[in-house]
């Protein structure tokens, strides 16, 4: 009898998190709020604050391009040292 996955076995959260922690630091030096950032990229301020916070959102591509628009910065270059 096999067991069922459970999310934790699918899907590993750290690069998540580092995802979140590298979207909230550029934020951050660039001084802006979570609400500029999240209306440029088109997104809800609340998804954004997931986004960087909880490592719970596993962000499309088109998600990581235009939080990276609207941050001013290459998706790349968001993403360097990400496991």
């Amino acid at each position: 009898m096999s067991v069922p996955a459970t999310r934790a076995s699918v899907v590993d959260d750290e690069p998540l998190r580092q995802f979140g922690r590298a979207v909230h630091d550029r934020r951050q030096a660039l001084n802006m709020s979570q609400a500029a950032v999240a209306e440029q990229a088109g997104l809800s301020r609340r998804f954004l604050n997931r986004l960087e916070n909880t490592g719970d959102i596993n962000p499309s591509l088109r998600v990581i391009v235009a939080v990276s628009r609207a941050l001013k910065i290459d998706p790349d270059k968001l993403m360097r040292g990400i496991v």
